[in-house]
């Protein structure tokens, strides 16, 4: 049923008929396997050591020394049980899962301990193969450490799994906290996560009866993006008018990247949902209006109206010229909301004021963009030919014509050349009889300096019947909000934002232990700053900052961590093999474990495809007024990007009082031989090492911290115990 609903979903996308994320309920019925998806050790009568051979054992793998990796981990593993205060005798069970789980260099051991109690305690024992044989690299017990091997920030596990199910109740009972579309996603299943959210989704949003809400951060060009009160996720959708790239598919191509790229921890992972429907009545009409400005494209509205208050001859008439915008059903109608022109072409003229005028009976809109939906345009011009109808033109501006000869090719196509202001309107269709008179007047003419437009003609008798019908229908709220493509990210608190509550803190500290008054007018100054660009809303912020960390210090150390893992996460990015492109901090946020993670794409490239440079201009995408045969040869004319720091080290958002502190810690980021090392690499088949997990966790690190002898003893006293046993 999953792969049919996903052959519908595609099917139905461009009819914007939306299918529903949800589980059919036959997989929930399958029968349950009898044997659970993991073995169980029994720890009476066995030491933490033997239990540990036990499990690696059991893995089929060839280890380089098992004897040492299970007497160091059990040495670790006790440790862990001393700060948990739990005691050797209250150890049930070692249950390990059956699947390994295999990313990058690692396969991951995953499992759990059962205490006699029915308290459990997570145990992930990550194995490397360096040289032809496994070794134990580390011992992962708390919540934390195994919660950021699952997160979002990483690329999906490779599994071989048959019970996805059971396995997903397994890694739930050891991450309560992590939410099964979070788990399902880790582990490679996209769909079922998928389901699993929209469920949890809607349940929310209907126990909760909460509105959509702008989200809390700086918007950027390429994406719109809402959220709501009770969900730790932002919706995203591609604006339709965006300023950096030429299509949709540009913008669309970098979230498949970063989704199929290693993200080593340091980028949101992304849902995709496609013609996902939300009720109308959750959404102000403030943050609808909004989003219906930036991605008409996009968004789409169906009224619903009861039957009973429409005439039948409207009726009649909705349905037989327009029946893919009004459906019918027992006891309702639904209305497409694009057939009200007027709305749309008002938000038209309000984003780009000449691209609609009137011209005698007809209203002319320049589709620029495809900004009046092609859908509605091909059912009216079937329906209506005689009141709508389009055309293709190439735009010449910039160039002076003579009069005579303007003239005479006017007398020649007259209604098929226009003279409006400064541009001449050529038909596509007679512009190649026409190229050659306009070269000779023009030698020095170039195809680069034309670009074509799409303009539809409609009459005003339509316009003002469409206008009409919203009045004759008697449209309430309600209805539905259908998202063509809509993307879905963990929320996170917005590095910019973040940094603000922090140098609020800090200056406001900072004043309280001056005597200057001059210096402390200064310090002022700078909240002031900070209010007016963030909102009065960051100063609550601010003072939650001062509870938890009420002395100067350490807020300065705060501030100094997330700047050094800001730095940090661009260097493990490019490290993969990725360029973030956007440096700036508005386009990074902090998780609820304080990681520095990106989580906005629209930049995003291949590190192998940029050219890093000392002092070169930032590399800007072609504007978005070039042709559209021009935007054929984007890719091919761009593939070396350049960037320098030049331009975006002052635009990064370090903190004034912090720039030398960043500079001293992270200065090799800005010189563009740091990053070319790291490119040469790559290419020659450098694959860096990336732990999921701290290095304070690691066998090799924690072997040179605990003395030798304590280990020998360790391990002689162990192997006596077991023998009297």
């Amino acid at each position: 049923m999953t792969f049919f609903y996903s052959v519908m979903r595609r099917i139905l996308l461009p009819l914007g008929i939306p299918i529903e994320y949800q589980d059919d309920g036959v997989a929930a019925r399958s029968e349950v396997r009898e044997a659970p998806p993991f073995k169980v050790y029994l720890a009476e009568g066995e030491t933490s050591e033997s239990l540990i051979a036990q499990v690696l054992r059991s893995t089929g793998f060839n280890y380089k020394s098992l004897e040492r990796d299970s007497k160091l981990a059990s040495v670790l593993l006790d440790q862990d049980f001393k700060r948990m205060n739990v005691q050797e005798d209250q150890i049930q069970s070692f249950e390990i899962l059956e699947p390994l789980f295999y990313r990058n260099k690692h396969c991951y051991v995953v499992g759990r301990i059962r205490l006699k109690d029915n308290r459990l305690i997570p145990l992930v024992l990550p194995l490397l193969n360096p040289d032809g044989k496994m070794s134990v690299d580390a011992v992962l017990t708390d919540l934390a450490d195994v919660s950021n091997v699952f997160s979002y920030t990483r690329s999906n596990f490779h599994v071989d799994m048959r019970a996805y199910r059971e396995t997903v109740d397994f890694l739930e009972s050891i991450m309560p906290d992590k939410g099964r579309a979070a788990i399902l996603s880790a582990i490679g299943f996209v769909h079922p996560a998928k389901i699993e959210f929209v469920q949890m989704m809607r349940e929310s949003i209907e126990r909760t009866s909460e509105n959509f809400e702008p989200t809390k951060g700086t918007e950027g060009w390429a994406m719109a993006t809402f959220t709501h009160p009770s969900i730790e996720y932002v919706f995203k959708i591609i604006a339709d008018h965006s300023s950096k790239y030429p299509t949709e598919v540009d913008i669309a191509s970098k979230y498949r990247l970063v989704h199929e790229k290693d993200r080593v921890g340091r980028m949101l992972d992304t849902m995709l949902f496609k013609n996902m429907k939300f009720d109308r009545k959750f959404f102000p009409e403030e943050l609808l209006a909004r989003l219906k400005e930036r991605a008409p494209s996009v968004v789409k509205e169906y009224f619903k109206v009861e039957e009973n208050s429409i005439s039948q001859e409207l009726l009649r008439r909705l349905e037989e010229q327009l029946p893919l915008f009004v459906r019918v059903s027992e006891s309702e109608v639904t209305i497409n909301g694009d057939v009200f022109l007027g709305e749309m072409v008002e938000r038209i003229r309000r984003q780009s004021p000449g691209l609609v005028y009137n011209a005698g009976e007809r209203l002319v809109i320049v589709n620029y963009k495809n900004i009046f939906p092609r859908k509605l345009l091909h059912r009216l011009k079937e329906k209506a030919p005689h009141y709508i109808s389009e055309d293709f033109y190439v735009v010449l501006e910039g160039f002076t014509f003579k009069d005579s000869f303007l003239s005479s090719l006017m007398e020649r196509y007259p209604t098929s050349i226009e003279k409006r202001g400064s541009q001449i309107l050529i038909q596509r269709d007679i512009f190649e009889s026409v190229r050659d008179d306009i070269r000779k007047q023009i030698p020095d003419f170039e195809e680069g300096s034309i670009y074509p437009i799409q303009r539809i003609f409609i009459s005003q008798e339509l316009f003002q019947e469409l206008n009409h019908l919203r009045d004759q229908l008697r449209i309430g709220n309600e209805g539905d909000v259908v998202f063509r493509k809509l993307y879905v990210q963990k929320k996170l608190i917005p590095l910019d934002y973040y940094l603000a509550y922090y140098q609020i803190a800090y200056y406001r500290r900072l004043i309280e232990g001056a005597l200057d008054l001059g210096q402390k007018a200064l310090w002022q100054e700078m909240i002031d700053s900070l209010v007016e660009e963030f909102g009065r809303g960051i100063l609550a912020y601010a003072d939650s900052v001062l509870v938890e960390k009420p002395d100067l210090e350490s807020i300065k150390n705060e501030i100094k961590r997330v700047l050094y893992d800001f730095g940090q996460s661009i260097k493990d990015l490019a490290l993969a093999g990725i360029w973030v492109g956007d440096v700036k901090t508005k386009n990074y946020g902090v998780t609820n474990s304080g990681r520095v993670v990106s989580y906005d794409y629209d930049e995003v490239g291949e590190l192998k495809d940029y050219s890093f440079e000392e002092q070169a201009s930032f590399y800007v995408p072609p504007s978005q007024e070039q042709s559209e045969w021009q935007e054929s040869d984007y890719r091919e004319e761009y593939i070396e990007r350049r960037f320098s720091w030049g331009n975006n080290k002052p635009k990064m958002g370090i903190p004034q009082d912090f720039l030398d502190y960043f500079n001293g810690i992270h200065g090799d980021l800005f010189e563009g031989s740091f990053l070319r090392k790291i490119q040469k690499r790559l290419l020659d088949g450098d694959v860096p090492d990336v732990f999921s997990y701290s290095q304070k966790r690691r066998l090799e690190n924690f072997a040179r911290v605990v003395p030798v002898t304590e280990l020998n003893e360790r391990f002689q006293y162990e192997r006596q115990r077991a023998k009297n046993m």
